[in-house]
């Protein structure tokens, strides 16, 4: 009698142990959109008024399991393509931790409180939509998501090179990304 006693509490153990290790392993911070799946080709809606049919609406973008000592977040999405040469499309710093989204078309309009747009490759500040040149074929475009020790990042960043540097400074707890696809023929 017990050795059962015995068994059903080995048992018990292991299981509250199973389970006490998957509540303690971490979630991986991510980042995706409801405008398209990462790897996918973006919505016409998204691209930029030059392009035939753009309507240059910034996509919606979610992120979740924020790495923990995060104080704000900042986002740049670049068009990675070689003939693009790194062209930022999008950059925004400040991002309160207490926002998990940007909604769609939601660019110079209704960003998330306290968050600071920047300028992009095009000389215009917020998002500027994807219009690579025809002929080119597919374009990538990153949309990265830093998670950052301090709170706020200068709000004079004028290119990829000073984001980057910046958010080193700033202190990186964590990166997410997600990439949109577009063409134009």
């Amino acid at each position: 009698m017990k050795w059962k006693f015995l068994l059903i509490a080995t048992i018990l153990l292991l299981v509250y142990s199973l389970f006490s290790t998957e509540k303690k392993k971490k979630l991986k911070f991510a980042i995706f959109s409801k405008s398209f799946q990462s790897g996918h080709v973006m919505p016409l809606t998204l691209a930029s008024y030059k392009v035939k049919g753009g309507k240059n609406k910034s996509p919606s973008l979610y992120w979740e399991n924020i790495p923990e000592g995060t104080k704000s977040l900042a986002l740049i999405c670049i068009d990675t393509h070689p003939i693009a040469k790194r062209w930022v499309h999008w950059m925004v710093v400040n991002i309160p931790v207490s926002s998990d989204h940007i909604i769609y078309g939601g660019s110079l309009k209704k960003m998330p409180e306290g968050s600071v747009e920047l300028y992009n490759s095009f000389g215009d500040t917020g998002w500027g939509g994807p219009q690579p040149p025809k002929g080119t074929g597919m374009h990538k475009y990153l949309f990265k998501i830093y998670a950052l020790k301090t709170g706020r990042v200068p709000g004079d960043i004028k290119n990829e090179k000073e984001f980057n540097a910046a958010v080193k400074k700033m202190g990186i707890l964590g990166k997410a990304s997600c990439i949109g696809l577009f063409r134009q023929d």
